[in-house]
């Protein structure tokens, strides 16, 4: 698998009274392969098959998706039993094999 990074995540983890509360914005293209460019060519295929959630190095969602979702889906999750200080981290596998990942620290209630 490759890295992409040209494809951007914005990751959020944040404690909202006992509920970890996660937002990620992923930018990628989601092209279903049956679109055409200006010249009337078919666009390859190009979508996020798969999306994972880990917190503290431990998968805890795993969702497999498909070409129905839209372009820069955003995906988000209530989740009990985290803290402020736990590490989140969220990424995609695309169906060409590339995938990238986003982490961050969970934030205490302001």
């Amino acid at each position: 698998m490759s890295q992409n990074s040209s494809y951007p995540i914005r990751l959020r983890a944040s404690l909202e009274g006992d509920a970890l509360v996660v937002k990620t914005l992923f930018s990628h293209p989601m092209e279903n392969g049956l679109a055409k460019d200006e010249a009337g060519r078919l666009i390859a295929a190009r979508y996020i098959t798969q999306v994972q959630l880990q917190l503290n190095g431990q998968t805890v969602i795993q969702v497999e998706t498909g070409s129905g979702v839209a372009k820069d889906p955003l995906f988000g999750w209530r989740l009990k039993g985290a803290k402020a200080g736990d590490t989140v981290r969220v990424g995609w596998r695309d169906n060409r094999g590339d995938e990238n990942w986003a982490e961050t620290v969970v934030r205490p209630t302001p």
